[in-house]
C-alpha cells in the first residue's frame, strides 16, 4: 500500500466553528464593555493586557488593551505551538484570533458609550454600579467560554500559561489557574491601587467560573447508568454499535416484582448520554420509565416486564464530575 507521507487535515464541523465564532464574540463584548473600560481586573491575558496598557499610558497617550491583548494571544500560541503540543494549538488558533479581534472591535466603535454604560456608570452610587457591571461582564464571559469550550476551541491566552504549569510542575489545573490567577489579580492591585476594584474583580472572577463550571460543567461529566431490562443482548448491541462503548452486566432481584433480570451498567458521555434519552423516548418499543423520587416506580417497573420494550428502565446511580477548570481569558 502507497504511503503517500501527507498528514490529514482535521476538519472542524461547522457547529463547532458556530459556538467557538459565538462564544468569542459575548466573550470579547463582555470584556471590552462591561470589564476593560472600568478597570474591572479579574485575571486571565486580558488583565496582564489592562495592567500593560495602563503602566504605558504616559508613552502612548491611549487604551492599548486591545493591542497588548491581540499580541500577547499570539505569543501564547506561538509558546503552546511549540511547547504544550500542536493539537492544543490548533484548537485554540480560532479563538486567539476572533477573541482579540471582537475586543478590537468592540473598543474602538466605543460600544461602551453606545450602549450607555459610562453614562450609567457616573449616575449613583459608583460602587454599586461597579458590582453590577462586574456581575454582568463575569456571567457574560462565563457564557462566551463555556460555547467556546463546548465547540472544543478554546481563547488561548492564560489557558497556555496554566497547561505550562500543569506539565512542568505536576499540580492540578484548577490549581495551576488560580495560582495564575491571583498572582494577576494582585499585580493588577498594584497597578490601580484601588480596594474597591480589586474586591470586584474577585467577585467577577468567581462569577465568570460559576457560569462556565454551570454551563460547561455538565458536558464534561461523566455519567453512571444502570439499566434494568431481559433484553441483554439488544442492549449490548445499542450500546455497541449505535454509542461505540462498552458495558458490563449484573444479575439482579426485583424488589416488587422478585424476579431476577439483568442489570447492565454503562459510563456514557453527556452526548451520548442525550442520544440514550432520545432512544429511549421513541414509541412502542423504547418505552421507559425513569427513577424519579416523586414518580411511580411501581410503573416504571412493570414496564419492563414484557413486550418489545428496548430499554425499559434505567437510573442514573452517580455522576463523575470530569470537569477540568479551564483557564479564564
Amino acid at each position: 500500500m502507497e504511503n503517500t507521507g501527507k498528514r490529514k487535515i482535521r476538519k472542524i464541523p461547522y457547529k463547532s466553528l458556530l459556538l467557538i465564532l459565538f462564544g468569542s464574540l459575548i466573550t470579547g463584548f463582555s470584556n471590552s464593555c462591561f470589564l476593560i473600560p472600568f478597570d474591572i481586573v479579574k485575571g486571565g491575558m486580558t488583565s496582564i493586557a489592562m495592567i500593560l496598557s495602563k503602566v504605558c499610558l504616559p508613552l502612548f497617550n491611549m487604551e492599548t488593551t486591545d493591542f497588548f491583548l491581540a499580541g500577547l494571544n499570539v505569543l501564547c500560541w506561538i509558546v503552546a505551538f511549540y511547547f504544550v503540543g500542536k493539537d492544543f494549538a490548533f484548537k485554540s488558533l480560532l479563538g486567539t484570533i476572533l477573541y482579540p479581534l471582537f475586543v478590537m472591535l468592540f473598543t474602538r466603535i466605543g460600544m461602551v458609550n453606545r450602549i450607555g454604560l459610562y453614562s450609567f456608570f457616573e449616575t449613583g452610587d459608583e460602587t454599586a454600579k461597579l458590582i453590577l457591571l462586574g456581575l454582568a461582564g463575569g456571567v457574560l464571559n462565563g457564557i462566551g467560554l463555556a460555547l467556546c469550550f463546548t465547540g472544543e476551541g478554546s481563547t488561548g491566552g492564560s489557558d497556555v500559561l496554566s497547561v505550562l504549569l500543569v506539565k512542568f510542575t505536576n499540580i492540578r489545573q484548577g490549581l495551576a489557574s488560580l495560582a495564575i490567577d491571583s498572582v494577576i489579580i494582585l499585580i493588577g492591585f498594584a497597578a490601580y491601587q484601588d480596594w474597591g476594584k480589586l474586591l470586584v474583580g474577585v467577585l467577577t472572577a468567581a462569577i465568570s467560573a460559576e457560569a462556565l463550571k454551570l454551563l460547561y460543567g455538565r458536558v464534561e461529566t461523566i455519567y453512571v447508568i444502570n439499566i434494568i431490562s431481559d433484553a441483554k443482548e439488544k442492549i449490548r448491541s445499542y450500546v455497541s454499535d449505535t454509542l461505540h462503548t462498552t458495558c458490563t452486566f449484573d444479575t439482579v432481584e426485583g424488589g416488587y416484582s422478585r424476579t431476577n433480570k439483568t442489570k447492565t451498567n454503562i459510563i456514557l458521555s453527556y452526548k451520548d448520554m442525550r442520544s440514550l434519552l432520545l432512544a429511549m423516548k421513541r414509541p412502542a418499543r423504547y418505552r421507559a420509565g425513569c427513577s424519579n423520587p416523586s414518580g411511580n416506580k411501581k410503573e416504571a417497573l412493570d414496564s419492563g416486564k414484557k413486550g418489545n420494550s428496548f430499554l425499559p428502565v434505567f437510573f442514573f446511580t452517580s455522576l463523575l464530575v470530569s470537569y477540568k477548570e479551564r483557564g479564564k481569558t
